[in-house]
């Protein structure tokens, strides 16, 4: 099972739609107002995320298919990988945000439940951002699980057909049970939705390269469904939150066969995702996303004026590159070597 160089490089553009959609207005002109109203009105931040989802059910499903069918699958070996990958800078960071700010909340991101308590609690907070941390976690929790005690056949109805209607009808049910800003919340950080993205990547990684040789007629497919999507969203029959869930999470998955498809081949999409800077920012793209928002969160705190200069912008950007790349390398790095050689030693065996 080899590496997929352009996945590193889907991973920096999606860090960088979340980066750009959180970072505040620069100067206040005209111009800085129209360039500030692009990520609300494409909606990057969330198209980001959905990418993360979409291509980590993909990443995460297929290494586990590839344990099932070699008998190699330890769930011992599996967790154990995914905590020296993501614990290290994620409590480091949180523990900092409580000596530095607030511990309000903290054991919560400690927890990985943040994405259901920032949903019920709307009050500012540098770590409101590891919601989607948490969805990761709780991913992890279920679909080992799943692929251990099912076969491959029914793993893939239960993971590709059965969490997607329930996603669905979670949806509609919340949208008519609860006020709408706590459904919006919800929507938005609840694992019980978007399981939604992350089933779609993972029913593609069933199958792959059966999959990817019929990706055109998979795509058609898709516009299909969007098309009824907006009929349907035009008769009154799906609410707008749930028909935007249900379109980036299709968006996301079109994205990700395109890159696969495309990868090594001599084109301009295999260009842009496999140049050696966005490749690089998709390799820091953990720190990148961890730390970017408490960085602006506190900028945003102490500098009231509601813009910030050229300078200020600069500054800014640095500071968020300069960190996940400093992390990487001192904290990140080290633990991935190690992680490495954990690999190694457990495939001799």
């Amino acid at each position: 099972m080899k590496k997929i160089l352009t996945l590193d490089g889907l991973r920096g553009y999606a860090a960088l739609f979340v980066l750009f959609a959180h970072i505040p207005k620069v100067t206040n002109t005209s111009l800085g107002e129209f360039i500030h109203k692009i990520p609300s009105t494409f909606h990057l931040a969330y198209v980001g995320v959905d990418i993360f989802f979409v291509m980590s059910g993909f990443l995460i499903t297929r290494i586990l298919l590839k344990e099932k069918i070699s008998n190699n699958f330890s769930f011992i070996r599996f967790y154990t990988k995914r905590a020296l990958r993501l614990f290290p800078i994620y409590y480091l960071l949180a523990i900092i945000i409580g000596v530095l700010y607030s511990w309000e909340g903290i054991w919560a991101v400690l927890m990985y439940v943040s994405n259901y308590y920032f949903a019920y609690n709307l009050s500012p907070n540098p770590l409101r951002h590891t919601w989607s941390l948490a969805v990761e976690e709780q991913f992890y929790l279920i679909w080992p699980v799943i692929l251990y005690f099912f076969n491959i056949k029914k793993s893939r109805i239960i993971i590709g057909f059965l969490f997607p209607l329930i996603a669905i009808f979670a949806a509609f049910y919340a949208f008519y049970q609860l006020e709408y800003k706590l459904f919006e919340n919800l929507l938005y950080r609840g694992t019980i939705y978007r399981v939604f993205s992350l089933s779609l990547g993972s029913f593609l990684a069933f199958n792959e390269v059966k999959n990817l040789k019929r990706s055109k007629k998979i795509i058609s497919f898709i516009v299909l469904i969007v098309l009824l999507l907006l009929f349907l969203f035009k008769a009154g029959m799906i609410p707008m939150l749930i028909l935007k869930m249900i379109l980036a999470a299709l968006l996301s998955l079109i994205i990700l066969i395109i890159v696969l498809k495309l990868e090594n081949k001599n084109n301009f999409i295999n260009f842009l995702f496999s140049g050696k800077l966005i490749r690089f920012i998709g390799m820091i793209s953990y720190g990148l996303y961890l730390y970017h928002f408490p960085v602006i969160f506190f900028i945003e705190k102490y500098d009231k004026k509601g813009y910030l200069s050229i300078m200020e912008f600069g500054l800014l950007l640095l500071i968020c590159f300069a960190l996940p790349v400093i992390s990487y390398y001192s904290i990140e790095k080290p633990i991935l070597n190690y992680k490495q050689k954990l690999n190694e030693s457990t495939s001799n065996k």
